[in-house]
């Protein structure tokens, strides 16, 4: 492998498409020519047994006068980059098993020492980032192979926009939430976000597309009893006061939702490696094509030494790839900071910027706004639904009432498009 590399740049290009990393060699001395052939491949520079040496030099130190005379060897074998295609996915497994290897030698070592659970599985989680899958980069597509592409998806019947159940916002989205794409509902404390995450989920599981739910903030039971007064038209107040025993409309809304394709994750672990480690784990045993977390800002990213902002767009970055990564849809919900003296009612993605990159990664950004108290009643029901962001469309405010009992959203007719 390493003479081909240094014999062609095309056998590097390929290496890089097939993600032949450093950790890909078992010697220590490839390893090295590896990371200073991708320094030099990364800068755009020569990439030649001479110029290998000279990088090396001036990064990790010079080569022995044996490992010099190694390479010379490795230079003058007839090696073509068809080779690099055929060995790397070798190469590359071999690799991911060392690694394996060390990671269960340190799991037992600290096991041993009396190391604290937690932190051994959490590390563990962290180190298997990117071994489970290995998808190799795909690489350029001429305009004959996409354009067959784009005639296949349009001829299918899976991969089509996911509905959000209200007719005005899937208008607005132009059929609903496309794949490989990240959308945030965000809002204040206590304005539905996380009950109009459920709503999406439900319809959707009702047509037979699986979604998963990462709930990070409340147990999977209370999210099965929003569900059930949801789907069932049950007064939420009895199902949380267990009044409901006997109840036989109960018993059939529960069955029901016992054969839809939902997956509750209610793991207490909100690092991102962790929550990593969970999707791709979801993705591997059902394939959810929606994917819904709630909320990122109990995320977080433990390599992240900087501030909280920073740390918040390693999340979204992450996620991002993922919904590309699988294809799928990401619905992330958001806390937007409560309200200063000099903002306006509504609700801005000025308010949203202070949250990371948030609203740079997602590709639709969806804000919800309720008053709180209105003269002459208690609580308003009224949910202004507001599209600030559609990387692919127009933006606009459609109202929705919150029915609290039921613990479900429904459209009232009216739609106002942005200007």
């Amino acid at each position: 492998m390493i003479a081909a590399m240094l014999q062609s740049a095309a056998a590097v290009d390929l290496g890089a498409e097939l993600g032949i990393t450093p950790r890909s060699f078992g010697v220590p001395l490839y390893q090295r020519v590896f990371t200073a052939i991708a320094a030099l491949y990364a800068d755009r520079r020569e990439i030649s047994l001479p110029s290998v040496l000279n990088e090396l030099k001036r990064g990790t130190g010079a080569l022995e006068a044996k490992d010099v005379e190694r390479l010379r060897i490795l230079e003058t074998k007839q090696v073509t980059p068809g080779k690099v295609r055929e060995l790397g996915p070798i190469l590359i497994e071999l690799g991911r098993k060392r690694i394996l290897n060390t990671l269960g030698e340190w799991i037992l070592q600290k096991s041993r020492n009396g190391s604290e659970p937690d932190m051994i599985i959490e590390k563990s989680m962290a180190a298997l980032i990117g071994l489970g899958d290995n998808r190799a980069s795909r690489g350029y597509r001429d305009m004959k192979k996409l354009t067959l592409d784009v005639i296949t998806q349009q001829n299918a019947e899976v991969g089509k926009p996911l509905p959000t159940g209200i007719p005005a916002l899937d208008s607005l989205f132009d059929g609903g939430m496309y794949r490989a794409e990240v959308t945030a509902l965000a809002g204040e404390t206590s304005r539905g976000k996380s009950c109009l995450a459920g709503n999406i989920m439900l319809h959707n599981a009702k047509q037979g597309t699986p979604v998963c739910y990462f709930t990070l903030e409340i147990k999977g039971e209370e999210i099965h009893n929003r569900l059930a007064a949801a789907h069932g038209g049950i007064d939420y107040r009895d199902i949380r006061r267990r009044a409901v025993k006997g109840n036989p409309k109960y018993g059939q809304v529960v069955s029901e939702l016992a054969e839809m394709p939902m997956y509750i994750d209610d793991t207490v672990s909100a690092t991102l490696p962790a929550m990593l480690a969970r999707i791709r784990r979801v993705m591997r045993e059902h394939a959810p094509e929606l994917l819904i977390i709630d909320y990122i800002q109990k995320m977080s990213a433990p390599a992240s030494r900087e501030n909280r902002a920073h740390e918040l767009g390693l999340i979204t970055t992450a996620l991002s790839l993922v919904a590309r990564e699988y294809n799928n849809h990401v619905l992330v919900v958001s806390q937007l900071h409560r309200r200063g003296a000099n903002d306006g009612k509504w609700p801005t993605l000025a308010r949203l910027r202070e949250s990371g990159r948030i609203e740079e990664d997602c590709s639709n950004v969806i804000l919800l706004h309720r008053d709180e108290i209105i003269p002459g009643r208690k609580y308003n029901p009224e949910t202004t639904c507001i599209v600030a962001k559609q990387r692919n469309g127009g933006l606009g405010v459609v109202k929705l009432g919150f029915d609290g009992f039921h613990q479900r959203f429904y459209e009232i007719p009216e739609l106002k498009r942005a200007e």
